[in-house]
């Protein structure tokens, strides 16, 4: 930038001289032209008076000539005069500007190669010139310094202060002051910080603007404080240690002490400092002290710390830890002597040791594990560690608490995300005490109780863990757990089912049971029955007399068997068992005994090699079977008891209702059969035959009505007391269906009602025949009874399994209401309705059906939609149930 200035200014110089060369050469002409003109006309009206007009013009020219002659001497004569010396100012200002530009550039070198940060202002406060350094420093754009722009330059750098307003007037100071030098300390937003240097600029005596330097003293400032800050560190640790500090210089002269060793050795520090060191010692130990020291500081050579007994000048023992180390300072070595009193630290290092060797006993020791662990990771183990989890102290130690973990705990949670949780939690002060499930190096999982509390040693924070092994406590836990929900569940339970659910998921707690079956012996029967039995692959026997299985080998021995396959190979050879199911690779049952006598089998089996049963399976099982077989008899007796009362109240029930009927339904129609037949006797003469013959009809009605109500009510009481005979045999229902609809096709007639058999020719069933009589009769009878004139009746029958077939009778009747349709098999309520044409009932028939049916070992149901019809199913043993319909 000066280049171009300079440059500019030196062309604007020799414009100028040359324009005043050339006005000064037109004007000495034009003088002399003047001057020669009026000598011409002078000389012309002197010499030639009478010259006529051509002579004049000839002597004019004759003049001009000359003169033109006279002119051009002069000036080729100055010329020459001139171009000589303009060629040697030439010369002159070509070796300035050289000099200058050589000036400039050494100037510029300078100004780049030194350290700050420059900026030259122009008096008129414009930018001159600046550095590299000075862009770099403030961190300027290129793209505001290729705009030349001094305000945006201005404003860039103010945009960076802490305080641009106090940058400004300083600025504005020293311009009010331009001979004032100035030195100050800025500060910018981002923590940096400059020294500012500025001073005038001048060209000789005169001021042409100022001079600003920038230095970035910020890394110095740190330096200067952490100075100050360990200045204040050593001072405070000097001044305050409990431990003795003294400097001492080669030739064992102290120049140092602290007040700790002040109080050790009982001096001031005037009676210390610039003395021999050892003139605290006792007076015999004073040459042979400098000579060691003396010694040792010429070859450089101390021990580390020390543990020595120190005599006194005032024969006071004192045991001290000294430790020794050489310091420099100004080209200067010293000894730097630290002296730790250490009579009290020798009783506690006595206790300490004694106390280390107690606790060395306690944790070797120990019947739990102990670990001392650094975060997640262990770093050290007892050695009922490597007994509990199976392995070497390295192989342990090499692992992360997790990793001798399952996967998963019991809560279902990862491992290793509890464990974790659990160890922050410790090492944050809260110490933890939990249940959690180990695995050892072999894979074999146990119950264990953790405990984990936050130690310090040396100053870090470390995590002693203690694993007690409580897989016998949890297993005593899980065993009352299960016995006693077993005892809880006999007396909650609805009913055995519930009771059986209760005994398999109580077993599950204890050990893998998803094949469990319990199977019960009625010895007047000598049957034996599975009325609980979940298996993979088998489905639940039906009840049977003994064979040779294993359940039955159990119940011969009355004692537990584990079946491994190697055992179960022995009993078979020897004949003592055979295959029934599918083949287990572990079979284990146990028997339930009561009062010596046994009720059934308790079993769990195995279809996988990953799951095997040992004799601690086997204990369980024996521990628990007492519990369940005396919750199965208790069940049982409670259920029969249940059973025993439900059926006194039917019988009670059943009772009430033969006495309603003969109160009612059996004495009513006798009113009206006394009262015709009365009127018959004595005033017959006055009834017409038409009249006569429509009242005996009546009667015939009515005792007809109570002859059926009298076979229903002898059947009825048959039933109850078990005297009915039940014998089943193979019976056609079709044909049985036929003899049935031709009995009562007459009241059909009547109604004009339509029977239809739809069951199949070969369709057999094994019913009593009486009672299948007796229902079918019953059922076609009331849906005659209750369906209106021209409506219809069809029986029909289905397979719905190998043994079983559904029967259902349906008519297009007036139907039942929802009130009646409860309680229409009830034996403590009569439903007795009217039918279509006012027919009367007893209201025993559907009880007959329902006991019959029962007895056969079927079920009766009803369906009825009101004012369109009802339909009644009942079920019975079936036998070759061929598809199809017949119209």
């Amino acid at each position: 930038m000066q280049r171009e200035i300079f440059n500019k200014k030196k062309d604007m110089t020799t414009r100028l001289q040359k324009i005043k060369r050339s006005l000064f050469i037109l004007s000495v002409t034009f003088v002399l032209m003047l001057v020669l003109m009026t000598v011409n006309d002078w000389v012309e009206s002197l010499l030639f008076p009478n010259a006529s007009g051509w002579e004049r013009n000839l002597i004019n020219i004759i003049s001009a000539s000359i003169l033109a002659a006279i002119v051009s001497h002069f000036l080729s004569r100055n010329y020459e005069k001139n171009l000589l010396k303009h060629r040697v100012e030439i010369a002159a200002r070509k070796k300035a500007e050289e000099e200058a530009i050589e000036t400039l550039s050494i100037l510029q070198t300078t100004l780049e190669a030194t350290i700050d940060a420059i900026l030259v202002i122009s008096q008129e406060r414009k930018v001159v010139t600046y550095n590299q350094k000075f862009i770099e420093l403030w961190n300027i754009p290129n793209e505001i310094i290729e705009t030349k722009d001094d305000n945006k330059l201005l404003g860039f750098v103010l945009s960076q202060l802490k305080d641009p307003e106090e940058f400004l007037r300083k600025v504005e100071e020293l311009y009010q002051s331009p001979e004032q030098l100035s030195f100050d300390v800025i500060e910018f937003k981002d923590g940096r910080i400059f020294e500012r240097y500025s001073q005038p600029q001048k060209l000789g005596e005169n001021i042409r603007g100022r001079i600003w330097s920038f230095d970035d003293i910020t890394e110095k400032k740190k330096d200067e404080l952490t100075i100050k800050e360990s200045e204040a560190r050593f001072k405070a640790i000097w001044k305050r240690s409990r431990d003795g500090y003294r400097l001492t210089d080669k030739n064992g002269i102290v120049i140092m002490v602290n007040d700790a060793y002040l109080g050790f050795v009982k001096k001031t520090e005037d009676e210390i400092i610039a003395k021999p060191f050892y003139i605290v010692y006792d007076a015999s130990k004073h040459q042979s002290s400098i000579e060691k020291y003396k010694e040792r500081f010429e070859k450089r050579e101390f021990d580390g710390a020390l543990l020595s007994q120190v005599e006194f000048g005032d024969e006071r023992l004192v045991w001290f830890e000294v430790s020794n180390s050489f310091v420099e300072f100004e080209k200067e070595t010293y000894l730097l002597s630290v002296f730790r009193d250490y009579s009290q630290n020798k009783e506690d290092q006595e206790k300490i040791i004694l106390s280390e060797q107690k606790f060395r006993t306690l944790y070797e020791k120990a019947t739990d594990a102990i670990f001392l662990m650094d975060g997640e990771s262990f770093i050290d183990c007892n050695p009922t560690t490597e007994k509990m989890f199976g392995g070497t102290s390295e192989e342990i130690l090499k692992l992360k608490p997790y990793e001798i973990s399952p996967e998963v705990q019991e809560d279902g949670r990862l491992s290793k995300e509890k464990a974790l949780e659990k160890i922050s939690a410790a090492l944050a002060g809260t110490p933890q005490i939990f249940d959690w499930k180990h695995r050892k190096l072999n894979g074999e999982t146990f119950d264990c109780e953790v405990g984990l509390t936050k130690i310090e040693l040396e100053g870090k924070n470390y995590i002693q863990a203690i694993v007690r092994d409580i897989s016998e406590r949890k297993h005593a836990e899980k065993l009352q757990t299960a016995v006693f929900k077993i005892t809880e569940a006999a007396s909650t339970a609805t009913d055995l089912a519930e009771l059986f659910t209760t005994i398999h998921e109580s077993v599950k707690t204890l050990m893998p049971a998803i094949n469990f079956y319990i199977s019960l012996y009625d010895e007047k029967k000598n049957e034996i029955s599975f009325p609980y039995f979940v298996d993979e692959f088998d489905e639940s026997p039906e009840s049977r007399p003994p064979k040779r299985g294993l359940t039955e080998y159990v119940l011969r021995t009355k004692s537990p068997l584990l079946a491994t396959p190697d055992k179960l190979k022995e009993i078979e050879d020897a004949n003592e068992v055979e295959k029934i199911g599918t083949d287990s690779i572990d079979w284990l049952g146990v028997p339930l005994i009561i009062q010596d006598k046994i009720i059934g089998v308790l079993v769990v089996q195995s279809y996988s090699p990953g799951t095997r049963y040992t004799k601690a399976e086997q204990d369980i099982l024996m521990f628990v079977s007492s519990q369940i077989a005396m919750a199965i008899s208790k069940k049982k007796a409670a259920d029969n008891l249940t059973a025993s009362e439900l059926q006194l109240k039917e019988m009670n029930a059943s009772k009430d209702k033969l006495f309603s009927i003969i109160a009612h339904d059996l004495r009513s129609p006798f009113q009206a059969l006394l009262g015709m037949s009365e009127l018959l006797a004595t005033e017959v003469d006055e009834f017409s035959k038409e009249e006569i013959t429509k009242f005996a009809g009546e009667m015939n009605n009515s005792l007809k009505n109570q002859f059926k109500l009298l076979e229903n009510l002898l059947e009825w009481s048959r039933m109850q007391t078990g005297r009915m005979q039940y014998a089943p045999t193979k019976i056609i229902l079709h044909e049985k269906v036929n003899d049935v609809i031709g009995l009562l096709s007459g009241n059909a007639l009547k109604k004009n009602l339509t029977l239809i058999n739809l069951v199949l020719p070969g369709v057999f069933i094994l019913a009593d025949e009486n009672m299948l009589q007796s229902i079918l009769q019953n059922l076609l009878a009331n849906a005659i009874k209750f369906t209106k004139s021209g409506g219809t009746v069809q029986v029909s029958a289905t397979q719905i399994s190998e043994k079983l077939t559904k029967i259902s009778i349906k008519d297009t009747g007036v139907g039942i209401d929802s009130k009646n349709l409860k309680k229409i098999f009830r034996t403590d309520s009569t439903v007795t309705t009217p039918g279509t044409e006012n027919e009367r009932g007893t209201g025993l028939g559907l009880l007959l059906c329902k006991e019959m049916i029962e007895r056969h070992g079927g079920t009766i149901s009803v369906e009825s939609d009101l004012g369109k019809g009802t339909t009644f199913y009942f079920t019975l043993p079936g036998i070759n149930y061929e598809l199809g319909i017949k119209n």
